[in-house]
């Protein structure tokens, strides 16, 4: 299945970050301070004055505090990586309304964002009378084909584990996706990067549902960019 996202794209040169999520880049000789909707380090991705980065504007006399907004890099052969970490919603959306996914075969979403236990949630799917709690994460750190997450320490992602393994043990259906967004022939825990998670992962895979799937975008010109999911990835330790 195929999800195109259509929205007024330029392409800049990337510069430098001032935090998580500023970065700055040039386009047309003219340098842009945008907004970079994924905080993680990606230091294999971006590079300066190479990484060919796709932005939108802002609008005209807009109020915000930055120029735009970045979405991904595309590569010379117009692949594109999404760095947009919301990119997850409308994707999973699009999947599985057109039941494209095997493993969600005539699921539905009933809800988007949910709260429960004071912790926020993706997704509840739902099907045959079963529910499923949801969390999402984007994966864009790849070596050697294989695809890892964290790519720093993160607090936030062991207590989003954590969190679901709670619920699992309250008797509720919990899952956890992996998004991975460059091409990948198996995914695992960044164990050197952020080995508490990795620990975690590890301990709690068997208890909780858990699937990685493969990504694959393509920037089709100055307005759409297309995205499909391609496959399900191997999980190893």
């Amino acid at each position: 299945m195929t999800y195109i996202r259509e929205d007024n794209y330029r392409i800049g040169i990337f510069l430098k970050r001032d935090n998580r999520f500023v970065a700055w880049l040039v386009d047309d000789a003219k340098r842009i301070r945008c907004h970079l909707p994924n905080p993680g380090r990606m230091e294999f991705l971006l590079q300066e004055n190479q990484t060919r980065l796709i932005y939108i504007p802002a609008p005209p006399n807009s109020n915000r505090k930055t120029d735009g907004t970045i979405i991904g890099i595309v590569e010379q052969d117009s692949t594109v990586i999404n760095l947009d970490t919301m990119m997850y919603r409308p994707l999973l959306e699009a999947e599985i309304r057109a039941n494209s996914l095997e493993r969600f075969s005539n699921w539905q979403i009933i809800r988007a964002e949910p709260t429960l236990d004071n912790h926020r949630f993706d997704f509840i799917f739902t099907t045959q009378h079963t529910e499923i709690i949801v969390k999402v994460k984007s994966t864009t750190r790849v070596v050697n084909h294989l695809a890892c997450f964290p790519d720093a320490v993160s607090k936030r992602a062991q207590d989003h584990l954590t969190h679901l393994v709670e619920l699992q043990q309250q008797d509720m259906n919990v899952m956890l996706i992996f998004l991975v967004y460059q091409d990948a022939t198996a995914f695992r825990p960044c164990n050197t990067i952020d080995p508490q998670f990795s620990t975690l992962f590890n301990q709690y895979k068997t208890q909780i549902e858990v699937h990685a799937f493969q990504v694959k975008g393509q920037f089709l010109g100055d307005h759409q960019i297309e995205y499909n999911i391609t496959g399900e990835l191997e999980i190893i330790e």
